[in-house]
């Protein structure tokens, strides 16, 4: 009788296991069939992303030395570098890139180069295969005896990129975006998994969050389906171990 017991509390705890496990692996299929749309908070830090970053640090660097080179202000600039992380402003990426350049007598000068790389919604789908950059230096600032007025910031002709700059372009402000579409099914449903298991558990870390009522009904449902399994499965095993104390 005893052993009787003890199988039909195992058996009966592992229905709810199963349940807890199915839930979990078929919400990740309904996040990416349903239209839920996510945040993926630290896309731009993973380890592909970190080398585009680099690349496209290493792009506005040059853009900035040729905008330097041409138009009313063109000067020689003897170093200059990207000195902070892209901010993402009213759909653009905003720079700040350090130049170096001698003055008359020699000396350095230093001076910053604010640029701006707008992205509209037809660059981002790839209906485009070049966009443009803009720089101008900051305010109060006098660059090749040129003064920025507080109105303008096009002191520099703007810089054009070619076709595989903008794809690179669009990709990493995707991914500064937090927008996953860039990445392949297999890539999205790894990552959807790794959500399912945070949201059924709920421990939320927030690297990955709902923007969309589809996304957020979504986890929701999963979180309170979680919370009841796992109490019916607790309660299966308890109400059995009474009746096999009572025997």
């Amino acid at each position: 009788m005893r052993e009787y017991l003890k199988f039909s509390i195992l058996k009966g705890a592992n229905k709810w296991a199963a349940v807890y496990f199915i839930v979990l692996l078929v919400f990740p299929f309904l996040y990416l069939s349903f239209g839920a749309e996510f945040k993926h908070g630290n896309l731009d830090v993973e380890h592909d992303f970190i080398k585009l970053r680099g690349e496209i640090n290493k792009l506005v660097e040059n853009g900035v030395s040729k905008a330097t080179k041409h138009g009313s202000n063109a000067t020689n600039v003897d170093t200059l570098a990207v000195t902070t992380n892209p901010v993402i402003t009213a759909g653009s990426l905003e720079y700040i890139v350090l130049i170096t350049r001698p003055d008359s007598s020699g000396a350095s000068q230093y001076f910053n180069i604010n640029c701006s790389i707008p992205f509209n919604a037809w660059v981002l789908r790839g209906e485009h295969n070049s966009h443009f950059m803009t720089c101008g230096i900051s305010e109060g600032q006098s660059f090749g005896g040129f003064r920025k007025p507080n109105v303008s910031n096009e002191v520099f002709p703007p810089v054009y990129f070619g076709q595989a700059d903008t794809e690179k372009l669009s990709k990493y402000f995707k991914a500064i975006s937090g927008d996953a579409s860039l990445l392949g099914f297999k890539d999205n449903f790894f990552r959807m998994t790794y959500f399912s298991v945070v949201t059924i558990t709920t421990l939320g870390y927030g690297d990955i969050t709902p923007i969309n009522s589809v996304a957020r009904f979504l986890v929701a449902l999963e979180s309170v389906l979680g919370i009841v399994i796992m109490g019916l499965f607790l309660s299966s095993i308890a109400t059995r171990a009474k009746v096999r104390d009572r025997v």
